[in-house]
C-alpha cells in the first residue's frame, strides 16, 4: 500500500479496467548516430518475421538516439545475429542486451497523470527496477525483470481497483 501521512485522508483508489502482461521477452537497448541504422534494423527484424511488442526511441543533441525493443525470448539469437552484423554494428554505439523481462500494462490509461504516478509509486516502494516505459492513450507499460512480475502485480493490485 501506498505510505500516507497518519491522520491524513485514505487516497482513494482509482478504478480501471485491467492489467495486460507479455510472454517473456528479450529487451535489446542500443544508441546509435544516423537514424538509417534504426530503419537497417527494423528492416532485418521484419525481413525475419520478428516482431517487436514494445519500443521506445528517445532522440538527443547531435543526432544521438537510443532505441530499446522487446522480442519474445525464443527470438533472441536471430536478434543477436541482426545486431551483430557489420553493416549494424560498426553503426551502434553501445548495445545492451537484457534477457528474461516482461511488459507489464494497465489500462484504460487516458493519459492521467495521476494513474501514471500511482503505477511508478507502487512499483517504486518495492524498488521494482523499470527499464523502459512507454504510453499510449489507452495504456502504460513498463518493462521490468520477470522475476519481479507476481510483486509488480500485487503492488498494482493494491494501489488500483480492477473490473
Amino acid at each position: 500500500q501506498i505510505i500516507r501521512k497518519v491522520g491524513a485522508p485514505e487516497v482513494p483508489k482509482i478504478k480501471l479496467t485491467g492489467i495486460l502482461e507479455s510472454p517473456e521477452q528479450d529487451l535489446f537497448s542500443f544508441s546509435y548516430g544516423k537514424n538509417s541504422v534504426l530503419r537497417n534494423i527494423l528492416e532485418h527484424l521484419g525481413n525475419s518475421s520478428i516482431n517487436i511488442r514494445f519500443m521506445s526511441k528517445s532522440s538527443y543533441a547531435n543526432n544521438h538516439a537510443t532505441a530499446r525493443i522487446c522480442i519474445d525470448s525464443k527470438y533472441h539469437e536471430k536478434v543477436k545475429e541482426i545486431l551483430s552484423r557489420k553493416d549494424v554494428i560498426t553503426s551502434i554505439d553501445r548495445l545492451i542486451y537484457q534477457p528474461g523481462v516482461r511488459i507489464l500494462s494497465i489500462y484504460p490509461f487516458k493519459g492521467d497523470p495521476k494513474i501514471a504516478m500511482r503505477f511508478f509509486d507502487a512499483l517504486n516502494s518495492k524498488n521494482i527496477e523499470v527499464l523502459a516505459t512507454n504510453t499510449a492513450t489507452s495504456v502504460i507499460s513498463c518493462v521490468i525483470p520477470s522475476r519481479k512480475l507476481p510483486l509488480a502485480k500485487q503492488q498494482l493490485k493494491s494501489a488500483f481497483t480492477f473490473g
